[in-house]
């Protein structure tokens, strides 16, 4: 199997550098008897530690996910080699416990830890000692009574020891005078074999309730065993500045390094501000006299302002949150800055109320708290200790923990284990271009972030939004602010970098991941609750009820972080949130008659779904228990059989059936709701064109392996392409999005995952991305005026079958519309199709007939190749019609004037098409409603053009005169405006074109 090494472009070649990748087997292919070993391009056997992660059995006979550990020179190239014959004997692990110690020896770096108040061990570095354990220490700071907190013992124990590396552990807590704990520590400090570096992982958990309570300082403290009279360096970036700061140092002293917001760095002296650049670059290094020193780098620096480094009293300070400067609030108004808050946007709400700053939308609910207790946050950084013989230097130590060496396993190896219970392919872009395009611009866009927009700072650094700046007005803001957990965001990256996306992905999964594992989970709290809740969408991103350990839970971001980086927290926390679940499945019972049995709707179906990765994580029967309790409600209670449809909101309904479909794969009834719910959706044999729920084609994956047949999977494919379609460039060349055209919580449901299924389910049976589209259900909206606006050419002889789809915007007052035919020798009398008030939800189940009124009739006598014409009166702008005949259609184009355009699946649109012909060399497109759209050629299917960000209000296309073009638009509530250049006729579909004239 091969193990692609990702680098950043630019970097040198790194030797040996330490590395752990997960690696995920179909089941049945690795047993745990089994052995491995990775090889590299010139044939060497590489030191290996493996570790099983995840298993396929409660037996634990199959293994899923097998953990590697080896060091990587970035030039070569590595495989990993299964099942093999067991090597020798092994070396002693470099961590043992010791006369009450634990000792650990690297080679050139030896440390010794004991229960104590140290908050690092005693460091020795080839024979001399380096780092004073007793002189360290770990400042927290209380506001606003600026109260000293003490911090206890530090228990550490062995966590991993192996002949190549160990991770120590130590536990303690910050206690005030009476010993009440305020918060916990939780340090996690890496080491390797042969190197002199160490990685530290420094959580601190926050155990205050009242939020008026905050902080003026958390810092740690180091006292380098160095010669005084040496060089103090800090890596700054600055207009005018060189890439570091230099100084000599002495034991006098003091200087500051203070990064106050996201782009003002401070530089100080004696308490006196000398300079100023604007960031740092996260690394700091002492170096004495005699060429000893100790550098240290942390990650994600100035991105978490505010932030410093120090010197003083001989100690080196990190200061993850600097005495100096604000100190760290929790109330709304320290999250959600005013300059932040839009009061236009807001306003909106009816719970706004004219506000001058930003409220907390749940407020009025009776369990809402506004609290940081139980919330967390995470630094990484590395210490290195160097002297003149150290064979790395401190600018590849920055380099790795900047930009860590990233491995991953084959794509197309991964691919072959389902993810989240659907059937994945890896990146294809020779054969599926504009689809992988789109893929990789919709995880950059859920990316994004901008630093005019506080997407940095310590709070905030990681969350994930649902907005970008504004196109034109920036008092409009932003829809939202933090996403929590709720829409299934942070597994975009994941599911993106494991299909053999960019490494920018692996990156900003782990950023995404610690935020919303340390920020938006609940890790402690006296609310009488299990921890381990988590927060929705809201604009606070602390979890505020505590109740929701059955709502907005999550374990997906969590299972693919652990499972592909071994990253210890992640799996914590992973266990912390299913404890959770469990607890309030077991506390938090009604009756199964009871309506809220088990939740409703959106949260029903995402706890549904849970149950069965905390199955797959844990095998704990409680687990497989719950997951089938909600399946029998999903089934029995959740699906109205005589309307067809499942109680809304239905977001994570797809996940539920597609992960319980595996669960139970012999479920007749989960088969049989599956099949009809579908077909209700109009899948696999679209009657009306099109299907009635984009979102819902995800499950056409289940659908084809329960069945085998084949059309699921081009209804799938052909979805795919549409939406493909509609999503714009990006230009990926500086990392992240510029801005974004859509509302976040729709990239997973509305968009990504149907592709990302569709696009599966399509190359698994050979589809081309040319292939001629199956449907065709563009609802086109017609001119009030008194001439036909459609016009149609029977393909045969006698009487004529026509069905009219009438199509207003979801659940909408309905106008009544009368439709006459023009020109047929033996005409029926006009048809009146009466309006329709909204109709009522049956127990939040809606009938599926609420976007559309349909009307059937017959034209007889009519003649082959004749063109007869179809007049509707009556109502609005935004309705659209659907005529569905053997028959040739055109509808006829307002000019200059906006043509209303949507389909089935309305808000959820699968994407619509129209085909066109130019008249002229140029057409001119007006975008007044700014969304992206897609011009193709009609015949070849070669893509004209794609909206590029921002998109142009306006664009001129030289596509040559008499060509048939389709233009696929995003069909809700959309409207086509084109001025000149075309023909004014359009189709829903490319054959049916003609020219009435």
């Amino acid at each position: 199997m091969p193990l692609e090494v990702l680098e950043p472009p630019g970097r040198a070649v790194l030797a040996d550098a330490p590395v752990s990748v997960g690696v995920v087997f179909p089941k049945g292919t690795f047993a745990a008897s089994d052995n491995a070993r990775v090889v590299d391009d010139l044939g060497n056997i590489v030191p290996l530690d493996t570790e099983v992660t995840g298993w396929w059995d409660p037996e634990h006979r199959s293994v899923k996910w097998l953990l590697l550990k080896f060091p990587v020179t970035t030039d070569r190239r590595y495989w990993l080699e299964y099942p093999v014959q067991p090597t020798g004997g092994t070396a002693r692990p470099i961590a043992s416990q010791v006369d009450g110690a634990i000792r650990v020896d690297t080679g050139p770096l030896q440390a010794e830890f004991r229960a104590s108040a140290s908050l690092f061990p005693r460091i020795v570095l080839n024979g001399q000692e380096l780092l004073d354990a007793d002189a360290t220490s770990h400042r927290l700071v209380l506001d606003p009574a600026a109260t000293d907190a003490t911090l206890g013992q530090v228990d550490w124990e062995i966590e991993e020891a192996t002949p190549r590396r160990a991770i120590i552990r130590g536990l303690a807590f910050f206690q005030d005078k009476e010993a009440k704990r305020l918060a916990q520590l939780d340090l996690r400090i890496e080491f390797f074999k042969n190197e002199s570096f160490v990685r530290v992982y420094h959580t601190i958990v926050w155990m205050i309730r009242d939020p008026a309570i905050g902080a003026r300082e958390i810092s740690l403290r180091l006292r380098p065993n160095l010669k005084s009279g040496g060089e103090l360096s800090v890596g700054i970036e600055g207009d005018k500045m060189d890439d570091a700061w230099r100084d000599a140092w002495t034991t006098e002293s003091r200087f500051c390094f203070l990064q106050s917001d996201v782009d003002c760095l401070s530089l100080l002296k004696d308490d006196q501000e000398t300079q100023q650049a604007r960031r740092l670059k996260g690394w700091l290094r002492m170096t004495g006299k005699d060429g000893r020193g100790l550098g240290i780098s942390l990650r994600d620096a100035w991105q978490t302002y505010p932030k410093a480094f120090s010197l003083e009293d001989g100690k080196l300070g990190v200061e993850l949150w600097p005495a100096r400067g604000e100190p760290m609030g929790f109330g709304l108004e320290h999250i959600v800055p005013e300059s932040l808050y839009h009061k236009k946007e807001w306003e909106r709400y009816n719970w706004s109320k004219e506000a001058k700053h930003a409220l907390h939308e749940y407020e009025a609910n009776p369990a809402f708290e506004h609290t940081a207790e139980g919330a967390a946050r995470t630094h990484e950084l590395t210490l290195f200790f160097f002297d003149r013989s150290s064979k790395r230097s401190h600018a590849e130590i920055q380099s790795l923990t900047q930009q860590p060496v990233i491995v991953r396993q084959d794509p197309a190896a991964a691919m072959k284990v389902p993810l989240m219970g659907f059937s994945l392919s890896p990146v294809d872009q020779q054969a599926y271009p504009r689809m992988e395009e789109a893929v990789d611009a919709l995880g950059r866009m859920t990316l994004a972030r901008w630093e005019d927009l506080h997407d940095h700072g310590f709070w905030r650094f990681g969350m994930i939004r649902w907005g970008s700046p504004p196109l034109a007005d920036a008092s409009s803001g932003i829809y939202r602010w933090f996403d929590g957990v709720q829409y299934d965001l942070q597994l975009i990256p994941w599911i993106l970098f494991m299909r053999g996306g960019s490494r920018d992905f692996y990156v900003e999964g782990e950023r995404v991941g610690r935020y919303a594992m340390d920020v938006c989970t609940n890790h402690f709290n006296t609310r009488g609750a299990a921890p381990g809740y988590q927060g929705g969408a809201a604009i606070s991103p602390f979890p505020w009820h505590s109740h929701h350990l059955h709502k907005s839970l999550k374990i997906h971001f969590l299972q693919y972080h652990y499972h592909l980086t071994g990253y210890p927290r992640a799996k914590d926390v992973m266990d912390e949130v299913i404890a959770g679940a469990i607890w309030a499945a077991e506390h938090h019972t009604r009756q199964p008659d009871d309506p809220y049995y088990r939740g409703r709707g959106r949260e029903h179906y995402n706890v549904g779904r849970f149950w069965v990765s905390a199955y797959d994580e844990t095998f704990d029967p409680k687990c497989r228990n719950f997951a089938r309790q909600w399946l029998d409600v999903t089934l029995n209670r959740e699906y109205n059989a005589a309307l067809g449809n499942f109680r809304s909101p239905g977001i994570y309904l797809s996940g539920e059936l597609a992960q319980q479909s595996r669960l139970w794969p012999n479920d007749e009834k989960l088969r049989s709701v599956l099949l009809e719910y579908l077909d209700n959706m109009g899948m696999p044999e679209m009657p009306d064109g099109g299907v009635r729920f984009t979102n819902r084609v995800m499950l056409c994956d289940p659908a084809s392996r329960l069945t085998g047949d084949r059309r699921y999977a081009g209804v799938a494919f052909d979805v795919a392409r549409s939406l493909a379609d509609l999503v714009p460039e990006v230009d990926a060349s500086n990392g992240i999005s510029p801005q974004i055209p859509f509302s976040g919580n729709g990239y997973f449901r509305w968009r990504l995952g149907p592709i990302l299924v569709g696009l599966a389910q399509g190359r698994s049976i050979g589809l081309r991305n040319d292939r001629p589209h199956l449907s065709h259900d563009t609802h086109i909206g017609f001119p009030a005026d008194d001439k036909p606006q459609v016009y149609f050419r029977p393909h045969g002889d006698g009487d004529l079958e026509m069905k009219v789809i009438l199509r207003e915007t979801w659940n909408a007052e309905f106008p009544p519309v009368r439709i006459s035919v023009i020109g047929a020798a033996s005409e029926p009398a006009s048809l009146l199709v009466p309006g329709q008030g909204r109709l009522a939800a049956v127990d939040r189940v809606l009938p599926l007939d609420t976007r559309w009124r349909t009307v059937e009739f017959t034209v007889k006598d009519v003649q082959k190749g004749k063109t007869y014409g179809l007049h509707f009166e009556g109502g609005n702008s935004n309705v659209g019609a659907l005529v569905l005949a053997d028959a040739q259609v055109v509808h006829r184009l307002a000019m200059g004037q906006p043509t209303a355009l949507q389909n089935h699946a309305g808000q959820y649109h699968s994407g619509g098409r129209v085909f066109l012909k130019t008249n002229a060399d140029k057409v001119t497109v007006h975008n007044f409603r700014g969304l992206p759209f897609s011009i193709r050629d009609a015949n070849t299917w070669d893509l004209l053009y794609t909206s590029p960000l921002p998109m142009p209000p306006e664009t001129e296309h030289q596509l040559g005169k008499d060509r048939l073009i389709a233009i696929v638009v995003a069909s809700s509530r959309n409207w086509l405006k084109i001025t000149s250049g075309v023909h004014p006729w359009v189709a829903a579909k490319r054959e049916s074109w003609f020219l009435p004239e």
